[in-house]
């Protein structure tokens, strides 16, 4: 048997307490040779990378941001545009009730529309009498807008009577900045 001690480890002087590798603390298990003490980075590597996941994290919550963000953008044109066109058709609702030919004719589209059709609409009393107001939001709406085309617009909303309630269909087309009416039809409840 060899008085030889194990391979990385220093001779210990008889009569001295075993002595420790630099940078162990006594109990720990003994050191490796060629390692750095346990948490300490050797002296001429660079340091680790943390992992990524932080870049991910990011990545992700700006795409839900930027996604919040344009669904909240589209909301409000999508709100703007029903309201003109619900304005619109309010509008030709009280042509309607006040009779008014020339009001009811500036707000529909006279190359789909023609003058004697809107004029036996606008005789037929029963649909504009009592009329007090359109529903709060159309039930139905479906919106087109392709590029080089105009942009047209198809909804259903309801009526309010003072007598009763109603509902009204129309079709409707941009015109500049303004909704103009190529059809509608109206029926009371």
């Amino acid at each position: 048997m060899s008085n030889q001690p194990p391979y990385g480890q220093q001779p210990q002087q008889p009569g001295y307490p075993p002595q420790q590798p630099y940078g162990q603390q006594p109990g720990y298990p003994p050191q490796q040779p060629g390692y750095p003490p346990y948490g300490q980075q050797p002296y001429g590597y660079p340091p680790q990378p943390q992992k990524r996941g932080g870049c991910l994290k990011f990545g992700i919550i700006g795409s839900l941001v930027l996604l919040l963000l344009c669904g909240i953008g589209g909301y409000f044109i999508f709100k703007s545009t029903v309201g003109d066109a619900t304005a619109t058709v309010d509008n030709f609702m009280k042509a309607g009730v006040a009779n008014d030919f020339n009001a009811a004719k500036a707000l529909v589209d006279s190359s789909v529309l023609p003058d004697a059709e809107l004029e036996g609409l606008l005789s037929q009393r029963e649909l504009f009498e009592g009329y007090t107001g359109l529903g709060a939001i159309p039930s139905n709406t479906s919106a087109n807008s392709n590029t080089g085309e105009a942009a047209t617009l198809d909804m259903t909303g309801a009526l309010n009577y003072s007598s009763g309630s109603g509902t009204y269909t129309v079709k409707m087309i941009r015109v500049g900045s303004d909704w103009v009416i190529q059809g509608i039809r109206i029926r009371r409840n």
